[in-house]
């Protein structure tokens, strides 16, 4: 998360400029880090299994042969009046499972041999379960080894995956860095970076944990938003946690900007110029007749040729309103305000238009590139497996916290992955992971 100083720089200056994020990791140092890790948990799974097992299948073997002696030893003197001589091993195994001997050794009554016997098949029923036991436990470990062993090579598919996308990336940036008509990457995903820090300053900056609530003007009259409004603002939205709120609102307006502008045919003309380029887009896609890359050129180059006019789009505000009147319940009302009484605040309505004017400088950075940007998310209740752990980050987790979690899965997302499909190959790169909070 950014701090709340250079946010509010950001906001200040708001001409695309964005705060210096941290440095990133290099790619080599992340496969490498990565690799390391591996290679150190493998090891140590392998070592530890086979001690387990070696343990295991030495003291079973024991057990066995000792409970062949046994057995014979008593099966032989059952019924005798006296149990005769008994050999070195025999009288090892005794004195190891701790059974008298001094019966055996000596001319014995026959009830003193009755009670040896009785404590022979003691012993022998007590190593049986114990061995049945280990038996079992042996199974368990190799039911162990089976899961560790597919965990691992998972965590070897990813480490592979990594590698190859890192060297493809790498290949990527070299190439666009040789084309000054093409966005480099790194411009792409700061920009992207700095329009996720500006929607949470928003949210923590006008919807305090103290703000006030207007449900009722989810029932003014006329109100387009109606239904989309009460499925969004239902009674459990009230119910929760304030920091599962604060996300689900900056959720919710990063959806609205992907309905209003990121979905959006964006070419930064006023809305007359920008609906005809739009339908022959359209129709240039539709009449299966030039290449995805040949209309990809051509959208590239008009939006360039765009820019020169200077044009303004109506995009930012008219999205900016549609923020504001769908967030209406949540404006904030001072605690000290009449009733029914909302004072206007300029720096909000000013800092969404100025989020909605950062969305149209991203999304027109999209289009003036060959390869293909997307913003892609996964569904909710989503179970979180190495893939798809591999394409988010865990911003919070929404419990239950009183249970013993054997899996978490989506519980919904904040903001989507900035998904990067190369022109010439497809082939499909994760810039940026998609932010979401999780469940049990």
């Amino acid at each position: 998360m950014l701090g709340d100083e250079q946010l509010e720089k950001t906001m200040e200056q708001g001409s695309g400029e964005y705060p210096q994020l941290p440095p990133r990791p290099s790619d080599t140092d992340l496969v490498a880090q990565y690799s390391r890790d591996l290679g150190g948990v493998k090891q140590a799974i392998e070592q530890s299994l086979h001690q387990v097992h070696d343990s295991l299948a030495n003291r079973v073997m024991g057990l066995s042969d000792d409970l062949k002696t046994l057995t014979s030893f008593v099966q032989q003197n059952q019924g005798r009046g006296n149990q005769g001589n008994s050999d070195n091993r025999l009288l090892m195994i005794l004195a190891h499972y701790k059974i008298p001997t001094t019966g055996i050794q000596s001319s014995s009554p026959e009830k003193q041999l009755e009670q040896t016997l009785n404590e022979l098949w003691i012993k022998i029923n007590a190593l049986t379960a114990e061995k049945d036991g280990m038996l079992r436990e042996k199974g368990h470990c190799q039911e162990k080894i089976a899961e560790l062993e597919k965990h691992c090579r998972e965590l070897d598919a990813n480490r592979r995956r990594l590698q190859e996308q890192t060297t493809k990336l790498r290949e990527i940036i070299i190439k666009a860095a040789n084309n000054d008509n093409e966005p480099l990457d790194t411009v792409i995903i700061n920009t992207f970076s700095g329009l996720r820090g500006l929607i949470q300053k928003i949210v923590h900056k006008y919807y305090p944990k103290d703000y006030l609530m207007d449900p009722m003007k989810i029932e003014k009259g006329g109100n387009k938003l109606f239904e989309k409004q009460k499925a969004f603002f239902r009674g459990e939205f009230f119910h929760m946690s304030e920091d599962i709120r604060r996300f689900r609102v900056r959720a919710k307006i990063f959806q609205l900007l992907q309905d209003r502008i990121f979905n959006e045919p964006c070419f930064g003309l006023s809305p007359e110029m920008e609906d005809s380029l739009a339908e022959f887009e359209d129709k240039l896609k539709s009449c299966n007749r030039g290449s995805p890359a040949e209309i990809a050129e051509w959208r590239r180059r008009t939006v360039e040729c765009a820019a020169w006019l200077n044009g303004r789009s109506s995009r930012p505000e008219l999205a900016a309103n549609h923020i504001y009147d769908f967030m209406q319940p949540l404006t904030p009302l001072p605690r000290d305000a009449p009733k029914g009484h909302l004072p206007p605040d300029s720096t909000y309505d000013s800092s969404l238009t100025l989020l909605c004017n950062d969305a149209l400088k991203l999304q027109l950075l999209l289009r003036r590139c060959k390869a293909d940007y997307r913003f892609e998310s996964y569904k909710d209740g989503t179970v979180i497996n190495a893939t798809v752990g591999s394409e988010i980050t865990e911003q919070a987790f929404d419990g239950p916290f009183d249970a013993k979690v054997q899996q978490r899965v989506i519980a919904f997302t904040i903001s989507g992955a900035l998904v990067k499909y190369d022109s010439a190959s497809g082939e499909r790169y994760v810039l940026e992971k998609s932010h979401v909070v999780s469940r049990a």
